[in-house]
C-alpha cells in the first residue's frame, strides 16, 4: 500500500511529475477564471464572450507565471540579459492561449447560444477540451 507522503511524492516529483504539475496549476487558474466569469456576468452584467476573454486572461497570465516558474522550472529567465528569451517564452504561450481562447468562444457560443446549456456546465466542459489542448501545446512547444 502506498502511503499517502509517498503518494503525494510521486504525484509531484514523479515521473509524471509535469502532468500533474501543469494539471494544479490549471485547475487554479480555473478557480480564478471561474470566479472572474461568475462576477463578469452576475454583478456587471458583461456580455457572454466579453465574460469569458476577461476571465481567459487572468487565468493565462497566472498559468504563465506559475507553469514557468514550477510547471517546467524556467530558471534565470528574469535578467535583464534573459529579457528576450522571456518575452519569446511569453508569446509563444499567448498564441497557445489565445488559440485556446478562440476555441472556447466558439464552443461556449456553440452551447450557450445555439443549444440552450448553462454557461456555467458549457465552461466545465469546455475548459477540459481547452485544458488538454493547451498542455500539448505548451508541454512539446512553449517549454520545450
Amino acid at each position: 500500500m502506498i502511503k499517502f507522503k509517498n503518494f503525494w511524492h510521486w504525484l509531484f516529483y514523479g515521473p509524471y511529475y509535469k502532468f500533474f504539475r501543469y494539471s494544479f496549476v490549471g485547475g487554479m487558474g480555473t478557480i480564478w477564471g471561474f470566479l472572474i466569469l461568475i462576477f463578469c456576468m452576475e454583478i456587471m452584467q458583461f456580455y457572454l464572450l466579453i465574460s469569458v476573454t476577461l476571465s481567459f486572461f487572468v487565468g493565462m497570465i497566472h498559468n504563465f507565471i506559475l507553469n514557468k516558474i514550477w510547471t517546467f522550472q524556467i530558471k534565470n529567465l528574469d535578467q535583464a540579459k534573459n529579457h528576450k528569451k522571456n518575452l519569446n517564452l511569453f508569446f509563444k504561450f499567448f498564441l497557445v492561449s489565445l488559440s485556446g481562447l478562440l476555441w472556447s468562444n466558439f464552443l461556449m457560443y456553440v452551447q450557450v447560444e445555439m443549444f440552450n446549456i448553462w454557461y456555467v456546465w458549457a465552461n466545465i466542459l469546455t475548459g477540459v477540451i481547452i485544458w488538454a489542448w493547451n498542455f500539448i501545446m505548451n508541454a512539446y512547444w512553449t517549454f520545450k
